[in-house]
């Protein structure tokens, strides 16, 4: 005597069964007697009620979630590019700016929160900023 367990996956359920069974070595045949037990375990659905039967528009119950880490991600991506740029300038003499001002911005302190993060704000670096970088590439091919 045996027992099979047998599993349905689904995407919202799982459905399962229980089967007593009796096997020969020989002949390796399976006969099966009865069911011992069976069925189903129903999940909710992962969409926001709110917007069921809407087709394209249905909303998962963590795209808010997702959009926002999204979000974060990208502007952290975009300020270490940022970072990255103003230390190859820096490293080639191309921005008024000194490592030490540029990591007062790249790292902070978790303890002063956003106090401990600061945004080079020397005057020359802002004057920097205010350069056209259109008059710059025409001053680079003239001179």
């Amino acid at each position: 005597m045996g027992r099979i367990l047998g599993l349905d996956l689904g995407t919202n359920s799982i459905g399962w069964a229980i089967i007593d069974a009796n096997m020969d070595d020989t002949e390796k045949v399976q006969e099966y007697h009865s069911i011992i037990d069976s069925g189903v375990r129903i999940f909710p659905e992962g969409i926001d009620p709110d917007t069921i039967g809407t087709g394209e528009r249905e909303k998962s119950r963590n795209a808010e979630r997702r959009e926002h880490r999204q979000s974060r991600r990208l502007f952290y991506r975009k300020r270490m590019r940022k970072i990255k740029l103003l230390e190859a300038l820096i490293q080639y003499k191309m921005c008024p700016l000194t490592m030490n001002e540029l990591k007062q911005w790249k790292y902070w302190d978790r303890d002063k929160k956003n106090a401990g993060r600061k945004f080079p704000d020397s005057p020359e670096f802002t004057e920097w900023l205010k350069l056209n970088p259109y008059n710059l590439r025409k001053r680079a091919l003239e001179e």
